[in-house]
């Protein structure tokens, strides 16, 4: 079959079990070099997507949308994989112009691309890299323990603007430590109804560290997020907070909070200054949230001079649901009665 102009290829509901040939000595049509858009959505007998030889091929591809597969074990497969390294041909499939990637409820998926050696599978590795990532879309996912490897290739994922991540019930945390310097265009972050996680970002490991460095790290990190607008946090039942050592966030051009976890105990917002621009705060199911804002320390700043009111200037919305512990938003010293709100 020669398709020469073909841009979309949809395939919904069918029984195949491989897309493409199998073998490297057959004849794949030249049509997929054009290929752009690839939809895949209840093909249950597919086992992958791409045997490894063929990847080159794809190199226009900028939407992979991934649906609905049950026995979907891999995207890329690797079989013969040492063979190849052996005579000497290059490991890294390169997806220049992937923009778009859903994996969407393929409930065996372990990985993306097998790796050897790994200790723990992981969906993104070394063996993969996406220079041009805008958007990726993780549902469903029940064998995925991590997302991504602790050390990636150098030119990947840095175009990350959205990311949704839901009923992963495997994952403990979403990024690793080392993964959080590359979100510097990261706009949207959604992780929802995941039940294991328990952070957002990993513990660090110390590699590559002088003992300088290393105590500097366990006493305080400071993350930074500077184009995230929008954060949701909902029903993740063992989320204990954003990284589980001492550290502190900042999130210039948040607009939108919404977090519901019933394991959380404090949220810190740390002062007023980096999140000025938020409009919308939302807080539901917190069953052990006790202050909205967490002020220990708040006297000996006080003596310092420094100003002790929050100012949320912009915020419009404001829900506070199901939480049955909390006091106040902010405690006040030497209050004899705790306000929700008060001169703080």
């Amino acid at each position: 079959v020669l398709c020469a102009r073909l841009r979309l290829l949809e395939l919904s509901s069918t029984n195949i079990k491989k897309l493409w040939p199998d073998k490297p000595d057959r004849v794949i049509s030249p049509g997929v070099l054009n290929l752009q858009v690839l939809f895949v959505k209840g093909c249950h007998n597919l086992e992958y997507l791409f045997p490894s030889f063929l990847v080159k091929n794809f190199e226009q591809l900028e939407t992979v949308i991934l649906n609905d597969c049950e026995n979907m074990e891999e995207i890329i497969f690797t079989d013969g994989l040492a063979a190849a390294a052996e005579e000497g041909i290059p490991q890294l499939y390169l997806f220049t112009k992937l923009r778009r990637l859903d994996l969407i409820r393929l409930p065996k998926l372990r990985t993306f691309c097998h790796q050897e050696n790994s200790e723990i599978n992981t969906l993104f590795n070394q063996k993969v890299a996406f220079p041009s990532l805008v958007d990726l879309i993780i549902v469903g996912t029940g064998k995925c323990r991590k997302i991504w490897h602790d050390k990636l290739t150098m030119d990947s994922f840095h175009e990350l603007t959205l990311l949704f991540v839901e009923h992963c019930d495997k994952l403990s945390n979403v990024f690793p430590f080392d993964m959080v310097q590359r979100l510097e265009k990261l706009e949207t972050l959604h992780i929802l109804e995941c039940e294991s996680v328990e952070e957002i970002i990993g513990l660090a490991g110390d590699h590559g560290l002088n003992s300088n460095e290393s105590i500097e790290l366990q006493s305080t990190t400071k993350f930074m997020f500077p184009k995230i607008r929008d954060l949701v946090l909902y029903k993740l039942p063992k989320l204990k907070g954003f990284y589980p050592k001492v550290h502190t966030t900042d999130w210039p051009l948040l607009k939108l909070l919404e977090e519901t976890f019933p394991s959380l105990e404090e949220l810190v917002l740390d002062g007023n200054g980096n999140m000025k621009g938020l409009r919308q705060l939302s807080l539901l199911d917190c069953e052990n949230l006790e202050e909205i804002i967490f002020t220990d320390g708040l006297a000996t700043l006080a003596e310092e001079g420094i100003p002790q009111t929050y100012l949320f200037s912009k915020l419009q919305k404001l829900e506070l649901n199901r939480l049955p512990k909390l006091r106040t938003f902010c405690h006040q010293e030497n209050s004899e009665t705790n306000t929700l709100f008060n001169q703080k």
